[in-house]
């Protein structure tokens, strides 16, 4: 709205009806209606999900283990000079494509 001489007020009870603007409630139930489905789904997700996916992840290592952990990545060899071999499965440094014979150690040097 921009600048309006005096004799032209806004006041609501001078403006004609066609021109007087409708005032909507500050709860609109049309609009909740609408919304409700969402509302619904979301909140069986969360009680699926155990309020997990309200919950910020939390960071299981430091930094420095994790840069470790990446520096591990390419082979066994990568794994044993940063100091994370043998790794157990959970455990920073196991990977599954260096677990030959899948019993959850890692980089082993010798197999069972």
């Amino acid at each position: 709205m921009g600048w309006r001489p005096n004799h032209q007020t806004s006041n609501v009870y001078q403006i004609r009806s066609s021109k007087r603007r409708r005032m909507r409630p500050t709860f609109d139930r049309r609009y909740w209606r609408k919304q409700l489905p969402w509302i619904v789904i979301f909140f069986l997700v969360v009680i699926i999900l155990g309020f997990s996916a309200l919950s910020p992840p939390s960071k299981p290592w430091s930094v420095a283990v994790t840069l470790r952990h990446l520096a591990a990545e390419p082979n066994c060899d990568a794994a044993r000079a940063v100091g994370l071999a043998p790794a157990v499965r959970g455990k920073p440094g196991y990977y599954p494509q260096h677990d030959r014979d899948q019993d959850g150690i890692a980089c082993e040097l010798w197999p069972r």
